[in-house]
């Protein structure tokens, strides 16, 4: 419970597959070493996130354990070079066909966080 707050428009609604991948975690667990990023909560247009004039709008929430020792900011490091792991990581590995476009990368005190939030705004083409 209140793990974290934000704001999305009025219209967008909450994308099933979050819940049915979550529920097929569960159900068939993997051997495979690496698991899948599922993420928390995502938010998007009516429609299946159809293109609108002007492009695609979403919002995913990712929660993921640092893991034990260096904090998070021995996990991640600065924030551009967080970023670029989750690009080559999750977002478009090679050979996914996707691409990235960054808008904006910082960290944000406060949140609850020791070390702060890191925020990112980008642009996923496939």
């Amino acid at each position: 419970p209140n793990k974290y707050r934000f704001r999305y428009p009025g219209d967008w609604l909450f994308d099933q597959s979050v819940a049915f991948s979550k529920q097929a975690e569960i159900e068939r667990p993997t051997f495979r070493r690496k698991r899948a990023i599922i993420p928390d909560a995502a938010f998007g247009p009516a429609g299946g996130g159809l293109a609108p004039e002007g492009g695609r709008a979403s919002l995913s929430v990712v929660v993921q354990a640092a893991g034990a020792g260096g904090g998070f900011d021995g996990l991640l490091g600065e924030p551009e070079k967080a970023f670029q792991r989750l690009v080559v990581d999750a977002l478009a590995p090679e050979g996914s066909g996707r691409s990235v476009d960054l808008l904006y990368c910082g960290r944000r005190e406060g949140g609850g966080a020791a070390s702060g939030l890191l925020e990112f705004e980008y642009v996923l083409t496939k």
